[in-house]
């Protein structure tokens, strides 16, 4: 990943609610343990009820 393509989304993260106290190398931490993926329209993420072990952010759609 390009510095530039990580600093923007370092900074969507940071936008986020849950994650607005963390610190930059806090941002970084989480960052590494992230995965950016596209998905057609209509793609069912999660369903209700379900174990979940993972969470979704969605930047658009």
């Amino acid at each position: 990943m390009s510095r530039s393509s990580k600093d923007q989304h370092l900074a969507r993260l940071s936008e986020v609610s849950l994650f607005r106290a963390l610190s930059r190398k806090e941002l970084e931490t989480l960052g590494r343990s992230a995965d950016t993926v596209s998905v057609p329209a209509g793609t069912v993420l999660v369903e209700e009820g379900s174990a979940g072990r993972e969470f979704f952010i969605v930047l658009s759609g």
